[in-house]
């Protein structure tokens, strides 16, 4: 059950894929964002209403892929830096 962290690396064993190439979505915080992301995932808060005072979020599903790009465009500088 979500946010246990077993539930996640099980996913991520059965699809084969590392937790940086997964991307959860959802509109609680704690099971949604927190839970995969202490499993190294990506995560973003849906945030519909606008109530959330995070940066990390989006207002719709329209918003997902240029988050990702955007965040994929920071991590690539982050690397180029180090």
């Amino acid at each position: 059950m979500k946010p246990d962290e077993q539930m996640y690396h099980r996913l991520l064993e059965e699809w084969k894929l590392p937790q940086g190439a997964v991307w959860m979505v959802g509109d609680n915080e704690k099971t949604d964002v927190e839970g995969p992301r202490a499993v190294g995932m990506n995560a973003v808060l849906l945030d519909r209403t606008g109530a959330s005072s995070r940066p990390d979020k989006i207002g719709s599903l329209q918003d997902l892929i240029p988050y990702i790009n955007r965040s994929q465009s920071c991590s690539h500088s982050d690397e180029k830096t180090s």
